[in-house]
């Protein structure tokens, strides 16, 4: 299928990875609540307390084998007082939320933070090589009329990928200044071929690196809108 879900699937690397870039701007995920909003099985927000997190996993759905706090809430409604939580993670969960819908989830995150809180978003990108849920090259690429069927028929339901300047527009509207750390994950990647979950682009990653390519700044940050999207978001008042 050209996807190594071992590394997809990694949970523990992708908590890794959300504490080391959220240490990078100062902001100790330790000292305080994190909500994992948008848990899906719960793996992810059992790794953060296996790593010693005061962690709760928020999904819409039942989870039935989950062994950490777990509260059963949509994400446009947080049953959570104001200033509850240090840290909120919405990890691969953003593209599953309608365009429509994503200011009120942003102000309801804004809500439940402290002043001083943070929200790490990991999303889908619109220019991956391989869309991430249909498994099918450039298909995101196109207009949203011909893709959005296409991912619908494997899913079951839609997804929402964004580009930076779209993500841009929706911390614009809502609470949130951002730093945009995709570079980080890429720079990863790029690092050790085995953390590439594409198997199609790892022969191709790999001549790049032995070509001293990888090297350049410049070229990086090209490749940056063509993989998962890393932000990290720091509240800029209340909500509204």
């Amino acid at each position: 299928m050209g996807i190594d879900y071992s590394v997809t699937f990694n949970r523990s690397a992708r908590v890794d990875e959300a504490i080391q870039i959220l240490n990078s701007v100062s902001h100790d995920c330790k000292n305080g609540r994190l909500l994992d909003l948008g848990c899906g099985n719960g793996d992810t927000t059992k790794c953060f307390f296996m790593k010693g997190v005061d962690v709760v996993g928020l999904e819409v759905n039942p989870i039935p084998y989950i062994h950490v706090p777990f509260v059963r809430a949509s994400g446009l409604k947080l049953p959570f007082k104001d200033g509850y939580f240090n840290t909120v993670i919405l990890n691969d969960v953003l593209e599953h939320v309608r365009y429509v819908d994503a200011v009120q989830l942003f102000n309801e995150i804004s809500r439940v933070l402290t002043v001083n809180g943070f929200l790490y978003v990991s999303v889908a990108s619109k220019f991956e090589f391989r869309e991430p849920h249909s498994n099918k090259l450039f298909l995101s690429w196109l207009p949203r009329f011909i893709y959005a069927p296409v991912i619908r028929g494997f899913l079951g339901e839609d997804v929402y990928p964004y580009t930076v300047r779209q993500f841009r527009g929706l911390t614009e509207e809502s609470n949130f200044t951002f730093d945009n750390f995709t570079g980080f994950y890429v720079a990863k990647k790029v690092a050790d071929l085995s953390y590439v979950g594409n198997t199609i682009l790892r022969p191709l990653i790999g001549l790049m690196v032995k070509l001293k390519l990888t090297g350049s700044a410049g070229l990086l940050r090209c490749l940056e809108p063509f993989g998962v999207l890393v932000f990290v978001c720091k509240k800029t008042g209340v909500c509204r």
